[in-house]
């Protein structure tokens, strides 16, 4: 459902239908699963439905929206294990607090490692600054339908341009939104 690249030529694909990322490195045409489904292991030792994947170079890590999982990780090489962003630790609560997700569509990070989430169901984009902490809805009202140039009808991506202005794929409503960086 979504690739990502980091300084080395590996691709990182989240593999949403087998619930797994794989790597692919460019150079050497090798691939492998990087992180495996296991039912049986840790919750923080697999992915369940990984829809958005980006590599954050600053932290040298993943950051995966898991969409029934119903929350954002950052996955760590090093300990080949994920830390938490936002939404159910457990993958089995959704909901509309400031920490809860509905359905995640798309991430995306900024160039200080903080973490943007297309919440589609909720009608909202989130921001997380930081690991673990709450949310704040920069766009969007949430559960509120709409096709003012506040409202959203299922945002399903996000990206920055080079001024970190944000672009938003509204799909019910056919538009991309732009947000100014203030």
């Amino acid at each position: 459902m979504s690739v990502t690249m980091d300084g080395n030529s590996n691709l990182y694909i989240a593999d949403y239908g087998n619930n797994r990322i794989i790597q692919y490195n460019l150079t050497t045409n090798q691939s492998q699963i990087l992180i495996p489904y296991n039912i049986n292991g840790n919750r923080n030792t697999y992915v369940y439905t990984p829809i958005s994947i980006k590599f954050d170079q600053m932290t040298d890590t993943l950051v995966i929206g898991q969409q029934l999982g119903y929350n954002v990780v950052r996955w760590s090489m090093k300990t080949s294990s994920w830390q938490l962003i936002g939404g159910s630790a457990n993958s089995n609560l959704n909901g509309t607090s400031r920490t809860l997700f509905n359905s995640v569509c798309s991430i995306d990070i900024d160039d200080l490692s903080n973490t943007y989430v297309t919440d589609c169901y909720n009608q909202r984009i989130q921001f997380f600054q930081g690991d673990g902490t709450p949310g704040k809805t920069i766009a969007g009202v949430i559960q509120a339908t709409g096709n003012t140039s506040f409202l959203f009808n299922q945002p399903t991506a996000i990206t920055f341009d080079q001024n970190n202005n944000l672009y938003v794929a509204d799909s019910n409503n056919f538009r991309i939104q732009m947000f100014q960086r203030l």
